[in-house]
């Protein structure tokens, strides 16, 4: 611990040496907070085995601190610049059964990688290589993640063609080891899984404008394969690939409604790195999913907000529905298909009281049909009313504090995520359907 102490202490060192001699921007994001369970015990978070994502007042049971550097070596005549983007990164979930290890917060390299800016050869766009945040679109109250291309590659983004922008990029996932594959114990890849990395091309036009300044319509796809032969060259297996259309609808002062399809099939389509925000993975199945069978999945969504300067309010609605199938292997019976489908509805209000205290509310309900615990259809309820403390008086004023209460129902026992939302079921009691948590939670970004 230590020794990762020191190594971040040198590299920040390291950029501030360098400040006189280049540009160099801070800015990042981080969480924090403590919590206690109504029953006893560390607080815990809920979500229903088999939803996409969660809501997330009062229910992110981690700690996230993403210190971004960007470097800037060069300024040219043409208006170009080029230089170096580092993140360390940290991290770090509560523990099982709601206890926590707060130490180490290990930390590693979240982005690394060289970029050139406002390129007037590629049409004003940008070029990077490296490891980076990569082609990212997020949705509010739920922190969803629709599209996601975080990976290891190269590519040209933001490259005005007049009625949009365009972005295409190569990437492979190195991040991702599957457990025959990794030797744990040393912490290396090993030949098996070096064979089996899986690359991506994905392009996205967005910014092309609709009805009016404010609207604009954006398309996203993405196509990839397993490079995967000891021979080293290309497996002939089955391509996966997705598409995703989204649509923003300014309302000027009525606000603004956001909706979206996004289609995918193929190899292993349920992993959340492969199908960036198509869904987790199937229930039952796990890593069983045959590659190139009938995996597939799509999901439409609708998310409306509003702010309301009268009464010092803001208002979020989002609606949501997924559904996959899916071909998994079976033992002696044979391959067996399957399909499960998640939807949600949820709603967050937040007001200014005073100052800089603010109330806010939040209500989320999902359900999944075919749940992988009793194969039956479940559902959750959750409830978190908020006092914060902003520094400012708009919703998204940072750093906030966050004090709460969650509240949660679920349809039947063991049903909650053992990842997402580990103890939860153990802390309320064997026999419980409802629990909850108090607590406070730190943000900020900058």
């Amino acid at each position: 611990m230590n020794k990762i102490k020191f190594t971040v202490l040198a590299i920040v060192a390291a950029f501030a040496t360098t400040a006189a001699a280049s540009d160099i921007e801070f800015h990042g994001y981080t969480r924090a907070g403590v919590a206690l369970n109504q029953a006893g015990g560390t607080g815990t978070c809920y979500h229903l085995r088999g939803a996409d994502t969660d809501y997330r007042l009062g229910n992110e049971c981690d700690y996230v601190i993403e210190p971004n550097f960007e470097i800037t070596m060069a300024k040219l005549d043409d208006k170009s610049s080029w230089g170096f983007h580092f993140m360390p990164k940290v991290y770090k979930r509560w523990q099982n059964m709601g206890g926590r290890d707060l130490d180490p917060l290990a930390m590693w390299v979240g982005q690394v990688y060289f970029f050139g800016n406002n390129i007037p050869w590629l049409a004003n766009g940008s070029l990077w290589a490296g490891r980076k945040y990569w082609a990212r679109l997020q949705l509010g109250i739920n922190d969803q993640f629709i599209e996601n291309e975080d990976s290891d590659g190269v590519g040209i983004e933001n490259m005005d063609l007049g009625f949009g922008k365009l972005s295409i990029g190569f990437g492979m996932n190195s991040g991702s080891h599957s457990s025959a594959d990794y030797d744990y114990t040393n912490n290396v890849d090993t030949v098996g899984n070096a064979f089996g990395r899986r690359y991506k091309i994905a392009a996205q036009l967005t910014g092309i404008q609709t009805f009016n300044k404010d609207s604009s319509l954006q398309i996203w796809g993405a196509i990839y394969r397993d490079w995967n032969d000891e021979d080293f060259k290309p497996e002939d297996s089955d391509m996966g690939y997705r598409i995703g259309v989204y649509h923003n609808l300014g309302l000027g002062t009525a606000g603004n409604v956001f909706v979206g399809f996004k289609y995918g099939a193929g190899d292993d389509i349920s992993n959340a790195d492969g199908a960036a925000g198509l869904g987790r993975l199937p229930p039952g199945a796990d890593d069983d999913v045959e590659p190139g069978k009938l995996n597939k999945a799509w999901r439409v969504f609708a998310q409306y907000g509003v702010a309301v300067p009268s009464i010092r309010t803001s208002f979020d609605v989002l609606a949501e529905y997924r559904s996959k199938e899916f071909e998994y292997a079976q033992g002696p019976t044979g391959n067996q298909f399957d399909k499960q489908t998640w939807w949600t509805v949820g709603a967050r209000a937040d007001a200014q009281l005073s100052g800089p205290f603010r109330a806010l509310l939040e209500v989320g309900y999902d359900n999944v049909d075919k749940s992988p615990v009793t194969g039956e259809s479940e559902n959750l309820l959750k409830i978190t009313p908020v006092l914060a403390i902003s520094a400012g008086n708009d919703p998204w004023s940072r750093p906030t504090f966050r004090f709460y209460y969650t509240y949660a129902k679920w349809s039947e026992v063991n049903v909650l995520d053992d990842w997402s939302s580990p103890g939860s079921q153990a802390l309320a009691g064997a026999d419980k359907k409802s629990g909850g948590s108090f607590g406070v939670q730190a943000e900020g970004w900058w």
